[in-house]
């Protein structure tokens, strides 16, 4: 396509040069203009190309649409220390903990570290969750795991439902510890 247009302003170039600054040649040069910018605009918006979010801007879009368009599971685990316990790690010993593949992404959002595990369920999520949990001290990290397409569909959700299960997670504890000693 792109020699094709580029032909075609080659063209309207060549008109506006040979009918110089008449209306016609105005036109033809206008219409070059206009072809050149719709081109570029389409190359700056088809997939893959640096105007769209790629994974170095928007690492859960990306995965998610990839995600999406293999028809794969991706999950999402938040994490977040406790500041009250002794020893409480940082963002880079909640990394270190997980073990992440080359795959998997980390960063951190204020207090939060999260790690996106793409062809991961729940199921992988969680235990990514208790690695890091064997490897901290005890109650030092609260963490919540989400999973697309099960907990939610955009990236936005996603965030939402890790966030939400990291934020159930003390109160499951606990039911579990008062279901265990009485």
């Amino acid at each position: 396509m792109l020699p094709l247009v580029l032909a075609t302003i080659g063209g309207a170039v060549a008109g506006f040069v040979a009918h110089g600054t008449d209306t016609i040649g105005l036109v033809l040069l206008a219409a070059a203009i206009l072809l050149l910018l719709v081109v570029l605009r389409r190359m700056a918006q088809a997939p893959g190309s640096p105007a769209e979010a790629g994974p170095a801007l928007d690492p859960l879009a990306h995965e998610m649409a990839r995600a999406r368009r293999f028809g794969q599971e991706l999950s999402l685990v938040a994490v977040r220390a406790t500041a009250d316990v002794p020893g409480a790690p940082n963002h880079q010993a909640v990394i270190e903990a997980a073990s992440p593949r080359q795959v998997d992404r980390a960063w951190r959002d204020g207090e939060t570290t999260f790690l996106l595990l793409p062809q991961t369920d729940r199921m992988g999520g969680q235990l990514v969750v208790d690695r890091i949990e064997s490897k901290l001290p005890a109650g030092s990290v609260r963490a919540g795991v989400a999973n697309f397409p099960i907990d939610a569909v955009t990236g936005e959700a996603l965030l939402e439902a890790a966030l939400r299960d990291m934020a159930i997670e003390p109160v499951v504890a606990a039911v579990r510890v008062a279901d265990s000693v009485g």
